[in-house]
């Protein structure tokens, strides 16, 4: 997930996920249209569903259904954030169902930015850990408001159509970092000329639980995105908005 830092050509692939725009007809939005982006980012960092206890076993239902404690689901953040990492992970073919209390759930994949992560023997290694985080990061929202988003990553799982390139086409920031390892850290840098996002940092950018870098021209190359210290994430995921009068076609 980390790589030593590497110097090569800017470079940040503009591969997009989500669709449509402005309106909130279903008939306009993409098929794996990802607008759900409420994630607390404070409380992101902080939850303990993210570690060795979730990247070490399947991310299926019968391996959750005895590693998760069902109580620990009881809570609506974590519940959310397992519905948000199964939907980062796993592909639109793949879901978990878990029995929490008197009630299944059902946790839909549809990124696919790890589908491996959902095999019977399968585990979250480093790279799977760096799409999720970065995923997760992306999806926070600072006033726990859904709003639609692109997100644009070098992954075959984020390929945009044609109409969305063209509505989503201002660039908010771009987001990474480790959810799960000891040291958990959120990082996101922006376009030249631009400050913190609103939609992730509020109208207060100086109590971001994001660290903002700096801009992605400075930081991001064909290697990935570094941090404050030089460490280089492989994994990053761009976050495009729609323009102000965009409309379905």
């Amino acid at each position: 997930m980390i790589r030593p830092a590497l110097r090569t050509s800017a470079l940040i692939m503009s591969i997009a996920l989500t669709a449509c725009a402005t309106e909130s007809d279903d008939s306009c939005i993409a098929e794996r249209r990802l607008a759900a982006n409420r994630l607390a980012a404070n409380r992101l960092a902080a939850n303990g569903l993210l570690g060795d206890a979730i990247t070490d076993v399947a991310l299926t239902s019968a391996t959750l259904g005895t590693s998760i404690e069902p109580s620990a689901l009881a809570d609506p953040f974590t519940r959310s954030l397992l519905e948000y990492t199964v939907s980062c992970a796993l592909a639109p073919d793949q879901r978990v169902e878990l029995d929490v209390g008197a009630e299944v759930v059902l946790f839909r994949g549809a990124l696919g930015l790890a589908p491996e992560w959902g095999a019977s023997d399968g585990v979250c290694d480093d790279t799977c850990q760096g799409w999720v985080s970065a995923c997760l990061i992306a999806r926070t929202n600072a006033e726990g408001e859904s709003l639609e988003i692109s997100l644009l990553g070098a992954h075959p799982g984020l390929d945009p159509s044609a109409e969305e390139s063209d509505v989503f086409d201002e660039e908010e920031a771009t987001y990474y970092g480790d959810l799960f390892g000891a040291n958990r850290s959120m990082f996101a840098c922006v376009p030249s000329g631009a400050t913190a996002p609103t939609r992730t940092c509020g109208t207060t950018p100086a109590s971001c639980a994001i660290d903002i870098v700096g801009t992605c021209e400075t930081l991001c190359d064909a290697a990935g995105c570094r941090d404050g210290d030089g460490n280089v994430y492989s994994e990053t995921i761009t976050v495009n908005r729609a323009h102000a009068d965009a409309a379905c076609g």
